[in-house]
């Protein structure tokens, strides 16, 4: 019996010790995710501002060659033309920054607000791990503690039963002394009885 009670705290904590490394698994698992997703922002962030600078360049480069057209430097009809189309392809490629870049800011704003809720997710998840994991323990100890309790129990019943030999042992050396007292009033009797006879 104390062998069984020995036995099942330890079956208890292998089991809990595998809960355990699968709840730190999945901790693991989540904070690369989360590390994979901030790489994915950062990259995200670099593109907005490479795009944020050449939408400066580009409408800087317009607004230089609508005032070189405007004050008339241009020169000749030809070069006029000239300018007009390239305000044209500029103005085409400063809506097309603009249309990516707002495209690229909601990506942006959307992993943010991803990542913010799977940090929370995260906290949860490894919260819920630690709980479950103290309460697991707080279980463990309340089991030793119960064996423990039965060990004192039996314990106490072998000091009990121990106690009950020794009066029982007493009792017998008693009784064997009464029966030797009465072996030897048997063994006068008996002489006395022969002396008589003869």
């Amino acid at each position: 019996m104390l062998g069984m009670l020995t036995l099942k705290p330890q079956c208890i904590a292998s089991v809990r010790m595998t809960r355990a490394k699968r709840r730190r698994s999945v901790v693991e698992r989540h904070i690369a995710e989360s590390e994979q997703q901030k790489q994915e922002i950062h990259e995200l962030q670099l593109t907005v501002t490479n795009l944020r600078e050449q939408l400066k360049s580009c409408t800087a480069i317009e607004a230089e060659v609508i005032a070189s057209a405007e004050s008339g430097t241009a020169g000749s009809q030809q070069e006029a033309g000239s300018a007009y189309q390239e305000v044209k392809k500029l103005t085409g490629q400063v809506e097309s920054l603009k249309q990516r870049l707002r495209v690229l800011e909601r990506e942006l704003e959307n992993a943010n607000i991803q990542a913010v809720a799977e940090k929370e997710r995260h906290a949860k998840t490894y919260k819920a791990g630690a709980l479950a994991q103290i309460e697991g323990l707080r279980r463990q100890v309340k089991d030793m503690d119960r064996a423990e309790s039965r060990l004192a129990d039996q314990k106490t019943q072998l000091d009990d039963s121990s106690v009950e030999i020794a009066a029982l042992r007493q009792e017998l050396e008693a009784a064997n002394v009464v029966k030797a007292e009465q072996a030897c009033q048997i063994g006068a009797m008996c002489e006395e009885k022969k002396r008589l006879e003869s």
